[in-house]
């Protein structure tokens, strides 16, 4: 699985940035710690524009191994300036696309927090 969370963490990036809109002056850089040790893997987010750079927020996968064999990722999504949080699982099912599930976290985590905590800084009302 280990390659799989790093695959699943690089597919996750690029489906986000292929996702925003083309903001002028601002470019958005990321960091990746990946700890296969433990099944843990973070994806941070900043936006860098004229007036320097400022969080954007981040996405923290955790792999488990189901006691049928299956595999589950979750993923906990955070944004910058919010105290909200989204929790999102993956698992391995028959028929099931991880290109599908790479994209269904990626929209959750550009539509920005939850309604009513703190949505003002979400990261497609940022590069708008």
């Amino acid at each position: 699985m280990q390659y799989r969370l790093l695959s699943l963490l690089a597919d996750i990036e690029k489906a986000i940035r292929c996702s925003l809109p083309d903001a002028d002056g601002t470019t958005l850089e990321t960091s990746r710690m990946v700890s296969f040790h433990t099944g843990l893997a973070r994806l941070s987010f900043r936006a860098r524009g004229p007036n320097g750079t400022e969080p954007r927020g981040q996405l923290q996968l955790q792999h488990f191994n189901l006691a049928d064999g299956r595999v589950s990722v979750k993923v906990h999504l955070s944004w910058a300036g919010s105290d909200a949080h989204r929790i999102v699982e993956l698992y391995t099912l028959p028929g099931q696309e991880w290109s599908t599930e790479v994209q269904r976290v990626a929209e959750a985590w550009l539509d920005g927090p939850p309604a009513g905590v703190g949505s003002e800084n979400s990261l497609l009302a940022a590069a708008s």
